[in-house]
């Protein structure tokens, strides 16, 4: 019921604010009325769909790309303490660049292609999930792991059978967060 409410509150709102400058004398080629609007969709509505896959495709690419990136760094820096300390400060430190600003030398790099709009999205998710992931990976209880070492004897069993399992959680929430913002690019 909220939901729908919200969406007659917004209907109600685009209607309002259309009325309100048509009787102020808004010209139509700065505010066009909802029906020019919708009429001009379903004529380019081939168009608007072909162009919608291609995005479609990019947030795909770097969905797979920046959550794909971010798993293998945060496993592995979770299970080597040598990479931890190596890449785990630089990890930290790039956050502090925002990927807007290296925005530009990939355009330069990339080209104006798909290439560098994947890779800028990929970037927006790629670190925040890595350190959130890395983050839940080292906070598996003591108890758990002790109990694991007697029951396995490898590392990527103890690491699939009870470190991946229990910090799984900090891996969809964050996986859930950064799908929203990479789409509005963010």
């Amino acid at each position: 019921m909220k939901k729908l409410s919200s969406v007659i509150y917004l209907i109600a709102v685009v209607l309002g604010v259309w009325l309100l400058a048509r009787h102020n004398g808004v010209p139509a080629y700065l505010l066009p009325a909802p029906q020019a609007v919708l009429e001009a969709l379903w004529q380019k509505r081939q168009l608007l769909a072909h162009h919608a896959l291609f995005t479609l495709a990019e947030i795909v690419l770097a969905l797979l790309l920046g959550v794909g990136g971010g798993v293998v760094l945060a496993v592995l820096m979770a299970s080597s303490p040598l990479l931890r300390r190596v890449l785990f400060p630089l990890v930290t430190a790039s956050q502090t660049i925002p990927v807007f600003a290296l925005a530009p030398l990939l355009v330069l790099w990339l080209g104006f292609g798909i290439a560098s709009k994947v890779v800028v999205a990929a970037l927006i998710l790629f670190f925040p999930l890595c350190l959130s992931l890395f983050d839940g990976l080292c906070r598996t209880p003591a108890g758990w792991l002790e109990l694991a070492q007697t029951l396995y004897p490898s590392r990527w069993r103890i690491f699939w059978r009870v470190r991946w399992p229990a910090r799984c959680r900090s891996f969809s929430p964050a996986c859930r967060w950064r799908w929203c913002w990479h789409q509005l690019g963010w």
